[in-house]
């Protein structure tokens, strides 16, 4: 369904009331690099209003994707906690205003589900990715067929050239940790609520 026809369905509440058992939601504009302030928020900040709304009238857990980079690295290290939140970009900044959203609404006792942000490492998948978001490994692997050679990031934040490093998360394993928070699959009870669990992977 398309993300407007989406946005109008949950709105109007015409999904179909009682069917629905979780909602995992993913979406959002990831791209690091843009800068349309108005549209990150809409699209990360808006949106996910409305769906953390929806899944609170339809009494359903919400798993929701936050973003590592909200969180600055201390001394090459990443550590997930308030007084560390630093965004880099527009779009730390749009995934960051709603955690803090979510935050004080679970502070005012106002969300009365299940409602998880996963904040995980670089996902990677079978198969090969398209465009500027595909991974670099995808891209890696691409370069050295077409090259013979891999091109690496030049050196930033104390790191010299080539000496940065990559978490990545498998994409079935990213899957079950979703399924467990949202309480859905074989044998998986509801977690208690909570506004964010830290995924490191």
């Amino acid at each position: 369904m398309d993300k407007r026809e989406l946005r109008r369905a949950i709105g109007e509440n015409a999904l179909g009331s009682g069917r629905i058992e979780a909602i995992l939601h993913q979406g959002a504009c990831s791209n690091t690099l843009e800068d349309d302030g108005a549209y990150m928020m809409d699209n990360n900040f808006q949106y996910t209003k409305e769906v953390l709304r929806f899944a609170m009238e339809q009494g359903v857990p919400l798993v929701f994707a936050s973003a590592r980079g909200l969180w600055a690295l201390r001394a090459g290290t990443l550590y997930a906690e308030l007084e560390n939140e630093r965004p880099l970009n527009v779009y730390g900044f749009s995934k960051l205003a709603f955690d803090h959203y979510l935050r004080n609404r679970l502070a005012l006792d106002e969300v009365p589900t299940t409602a998880v942000g996963c904040a995980t490492s670089m996902c990677m998948a079978e198969g090969a990715a398209q465009g500027t978001h595909a991974s670099v490994i995808h891209h890696f692997t691409k370069q050295m067929k077409e090259t013979g050679k891999v091109r690496l990031f030049a050196g930033s934040g104390g790191y010299g050239d080539g000496e940065q490093r990559r978490d990545f998360v498998y994409v079935r394993d990213l899957a079950r940790m979703n399924m467990f928070f949202a309480g859905i699959g074989p044998t998986r009870p509801r977690p208690a609520r909570s506004a964010r669990s830290i995924a490191a992977w």
